[in-house]
């Protein structure tokens, strides 16, 4: 009866409460009481706390106080998780997600450290430990795990941006030219993930080839001309910045009412 009632309860946790009905507070006391229960879903009970706390701590909206119950709420369970199972990798990628979404890097990077060396194969959780080198500044170590998990398998095209991306913040271009190139034939590789880190490495050269090249392919789309005119504008061309913003909402006259 209790994993049922475990269970059923979850589902309420997992819901989303108006503040008229309790908000956050009333996921936070719902997954308090799953957990009471003590039945063999607390696994996943903890999983799932995991998740949802990761959503909050990256909303700007939500308050600190209430960051702060999911943080303690989920930092003790996942706690408890790894004392019944030290030696699963999983739980400690689990803690190492939850402490990477927290902005505990250094925390996160020695549950991550110790995941790697139960499954040293495991590309998941070695990109999860570069992600935590990066956002830590330790931009040697982020591309040396990065290169760890493309070379566990190469032709996962992800592995090859990932890797490009971690050569770029370790400043690094020509490794990053090197790796896209040889995996898509040119280095103007349009990629979210990348275009950020070109952008954070004063890169806008080779962000305004990137924006240039899909609008060849896409020259209606007035979004383009205006990631195009920002990138111009950082890299000092004002008036070429000016041609673009013009360009957008001529092939897209709605962008004039933004």
């Amino acid at each position: 009866v209790r994993p049922i009632l475990a269970g059923a309860t979850l589902i309420g946790a997992l819901t989303s409460y108006s503040p008229s009905e309790g908000g956050l507070g009333k996921n936070l006391t719902l997954f308090k009481k799953a957990l009471s229960y003590k039945s063999f879903a607390d696994t996943e009970i903890r999983e799932q706390l995991a998740q949802a706390s990761a959503i909050v701590f990256r909303n700007e909206q939500i308050d600190v106080k209430v960051k702060n119950e999911f943080y303690e709420l989920g930092y003790s369970e996942l706690t408890n998780q790894l004392k019944s199972t030290p030696e699963d990798a999983r739980y400690r990628l689990f803690m190492g997600v939850f402490l990477n979404s927290a902005g505990r890097f250094e925390e996160g990077i020695t549950q991550l450290t110790k995941a790697v060396e139960l499954s040293p194969a495991k590309q998941s959780i070695i990109f999860e430990l570069g992600t935590s080198y990066l956002n830590s500044g330790k931009f040697a170590e982020a591309l040396e795990a990065f290169s760890k998990a493309f070379l566990l398998e190469p032709a996962f095209s992800d592995a090859r941006i990932i890797y490009a991306l971690g050569a770029v913040y370790n400043k690094d271009m020509n490794l990053a030219d090197q790796i896209l190139e040889e995996g898509f034939g040119t280095v103007l590789v349009s990629d979210a993930r990348l275009e950020q880190a070109y952008f954070n490495n004063k890169q806008f050269e080779r962000l305004i080839a990137i924006y240039k090249n899909k609008i060849e392919t896409e020259p209606a789309n007035g979004e383009l001309y205006l990631r195009l005119a920002g990138a111009e504008l950082q890299d000092g061309q004002r008036s070429a910045a000016i041609a673009s913003i013009r360009k957008a909402m001529e092939v897209d006259p709605k962008l004039k009412e933004a």
